[in-house]
């Protein structure tokens, strides 16, 4: 037993610690078992938290490697649901571990028409698999962390134009957000352009906001710019902001959900629907209305947020409609336009953007999309 320790610890010491894999694989467990058994899933969440921090406390890794860790998780289990074969087996393995309670228990455990069914009290509870946040009023790591971000990283950046962005970025119109995912896909997402996608992100915001409310309202956390007495860097209603605690971000909570299920229909543009998630949380930060450590918690509820809509099938019908509608608009973009300039007659009023979702101007090369027409322009 002692060589084949000895063995194991000399592996680790060859290889690196950023991130995670062990709490990477935990986590994605736990998020697809917390789907299959939603009866269960507070005690999933939190023992697939618990089995990142194990790796902290054997000094196998560091806290940053493990928290990222997770982050991966969530982008690795949205990557799956864009997989046929992945949403089927993961179908059938919903009607198989609901069987299996009702059989056990007598009874049919979910009522997946209910209403209630995402309400704050049914959604995974934030207490039990996300930690406290530290208190402001001691000194702390964890408080040194929160006021270096937001008062050295945060606010250094508000004359910048990123800074300005944040401004845009912490709005609470659903619309607004949808419209930074739209520029990352390159194409609209409303109500005539791309219905099924839309009603999916538009029912899947009000979900999210329910999954921070329980936590926001026990631990009444207070928000940066009202710890500093001082206004916030947001086109917001602030008076509305302090009836809600800031811990966790309900702001970035819901943008990393919006990103999970963007990504689970666009993955070829996963990577920036995932930069555009990750930044509109910053922006709270930098805008002062949340803390960083808000913000990071809010992306773990997004996991959480992500596994009861998979329990669901009627909201796991909506993300397949989403992905078949993305598929088909996608083949019918039109590719055979190499000769046709940008700024001709027909296209002045059609606004086009690059493949990195920045909005095309006459210097544009390369492919350009907009309106469901993909462009080459040499």
């Amino acid at each position: 037993m002692k060589e084949s320790t000895n063995e194991s610890v000399t592996s680790m010491k060859n290889s690196y610690s950023y991130p995670s894999a062990h709490s990477m694989t935990g986590w994605g467990y736990g998020m697809l078992l917390a789907g299959l058994n939603p009866c269960n899933q507070d005690t999933i969440l939190a023992r697939a938290y618990e089995y990142g921090n194990s790796r902290v406390l054997g000094a196998m890794h560091w806290q940053s490697d493990v928290d990222d860790a997770r982050l991966i998780a969530s982008c690795g289990v949205a990557h799956l649901l864009n997989v046929d074969l992945f949403r089927q087996n993961y179908r059938d393995a919903l009607e198989e571990a609901s069987k299996m309670v009702e059989d056990s228990l007598g009874l049919r455990h979910l009522d997946y028409e209910d209403p209630e069914y995402f309400a704050p009290k049914n959604m995974p509870n934030v207490l039990q698999y996300v930690p406290k946040p530290c208190d402001m009023t001691q000194t702390t790591p964890q408080t040194a962390y929160d006021l270096t971000q937001y008062q050295v990283w945060g606010k250094g950046l508000r004359n910048t134009e990123r800074g300005q962005k944040a401004r845009f970025d912490t709005s609470n119109d659903i619309d607004v957000m949808i419209n930074e995912f739209a520029h990352a896909i390159g194409s609209p997402i409303d109500s005539v352009q791309a219905p099924a996608l839309y009603a999916l992100l538009t029912a899947a915001a009000p979900i999210s906001d329910n999954a921070c409310k329980i936590a926001c309202d026990t631990y009444n956390r207070i928000r940066p710019f009202k710890y500093f007495n001082e206004e916030a860097y947001t086109f917001e209603d602030q008076s509305e902001m302090l009836k809600q605690g800031s811990y966790p971000s309900v702001n970035a909570s819901r943008a990393w959900t919006t990103a999970l299920l963007m990504a689970a229909v666009a993955t070829e543009k996963q990577d920036t629907i995932f930069k555009v998630g990750y930044e509109l949380g910053q922006s709270c930060v930098i805008a002062g209305i949340n803390w960083q450590s808000d913000v990071e918690a809010g992306r773990l509820v997004a996991s959480g947020t992500l596994s009861r809509i998979m329990s669901n099938p009627y909201f796991f019908s909506m993300l397949e409609d989403a992905i078949n509608e993305y598929r088909t608009a996608s083949r019918n973009i039109i590719t055979d336009q190499m000769d046709m300039p940008i700024d001709c007659d027909e296209q002045k009023n059609i606004p086009m953007f690059t493949i990195d979702g920045r909005r095309a101007t006459k210097d544009s090369h390369g492919i350009l999309v907009g309106k469901n027409r993909k462009i080459i322009v040499p």
